[in-house]
């Protein structure tokens, strides 16, 4: 369910942030499992990273060549949607279709967005895109959201511009297609949206749409990272762990990598486990490694649970302890 709120200052628009209990995901709108796009597993540099990360984390048990690197680990694309309606001349028709939607009448809700988006309104557009997208009051029709979507995106609405780049590039309710998700995101990421300008990295680092290249894809990390982005950090501090685009810096990867962590990535959580158990910037410290391997495998990853248990064998009882100790105190953070 989605809560509307309304921002601050004049001519304030409506919003609707998405409940963290349900995600509020592209992936959970359009059905990953459909479209066979949506799994981790099948984007290139995913299926890739993680298959070079294990061959990482071997290394770290075994002691085995060191030239064994990961790819850029990163989360796939699934956009955390923020709903926003348009800044109107007479807010009523908004404010009465969030009571309708948080009360649960999405007939009613529709009833108001639906004449506001035939009228033009590009706020109006994309929310009744994402109702269409969710199913709610009435049937789910993709390609009736991606047809919302890109009536608000025509009209430079950020949130559409994203939101259509990603159907696109994850042939979500259209056919794949990069080019059209570049063409999107880019726009969206010119008006300093930070998702999509992860997403163009991501493109580039790929190599989807474009000539693969990791100077621009950190190019558009960092201006995502810079704005708090913990995917776009994440796969920042990769590119310096192992020099694609940048010169090879582990001071600058663990930088990155902890402002991701620090804001509950798994992937960076995992990144920095490797980093302290290998003494990658950083003097070896099994105790930290376990630490954030822990942290980590908390939140599902197999790998890192792994690497965890394997560590655990390294280390004494009261090492591990200690490590676990820090691990249930940064969770009270």
């Amino acid at each position: 369910m989605l809560r509307f709120v309304r921002d601050s200052g004049p001519g304030a628009a409506l919003k609707a942030a998405p409940d963290t209990s349900s995600a509020g995901t592209m992936s959970q709108f359009f059905g990953a499992s459909e479209h066979g796009h949506l799994d981790g597993q099948s984007d290139p540099w995913t299926a890739q990273t993680r298959a070079r990360s294990k061959g990482r984390a071997g290394a770290v048990i075994s002691q085995r060549s060191q030239s064994m690197k990961p790819a850029v680990k990163h989360a796939l694309a699934a956009i955390n949607v923020v709903l926003s309606l348009a800044a109107p001349v007479a807010a009523g028709p908004y404010e009465d279709a969030a009571a309708a939607y948080n009360g649960g009448d999405y007939a009613a809700a529709l009833r108001l967005l639906r004449p506001l988006a035939n009228q033009g309104d590009a706020g109006a557009q994309f929310n009744l895109g994402l109702m269409y997208a969710r199913g709610e009051g009435m049937p789910q029709n993709h390609a009736e959201a991606v047809k919302w979507f890109r009536l608000a995106a025509e009209q430079g609405h950020v949130d559409a511009q994203n939101t259509l780049g990603f159907t696109y590039s994850f042939g979500a309710g259209v056919p794949q297609n990069y080019a059209e998700a570049l063409k999107w995101y880019r726009l969206a990421a010119d008006q300093g949206d930070a998702g999509a300008q992860h997403s163009l990295g991501k493109m580039y680092a790929n190599g989807q749409g474009v000539p693969q290249n990791y100077a621009e894809a950190v190019k558009w990390f960092r201006l995502a990272a810079e704005q708090g982005e913990a995917g776009a950090q994440n796969n920042l501090g990769e590119m310096y762990a192992h020099g694609e685009g940048v010169p090879q810096n582990y001071a600058e990867a663990l930088k990155w990598y902890r402002r991701a962590a620090d804001q509950g990535n798994a992937n960076a959580q995992l990144s920095l486990g490797l980093m302290y158990a290998e003494g990658e910037g950083v003097p070896q410290d099994y105790v930290l490694a376990h630490m954030w391997f822990n942290l980590s495998a908390a939140q599902g990853d197999l790998l890192a649970a792994g690497q965890r248990d394997l560590m655990a064998t390294r280390m004494t009882p009261a090492q591990i302890a200690e490590a676990q100790t820090l691990a249930r105190e940064w969770r009270l953070k």
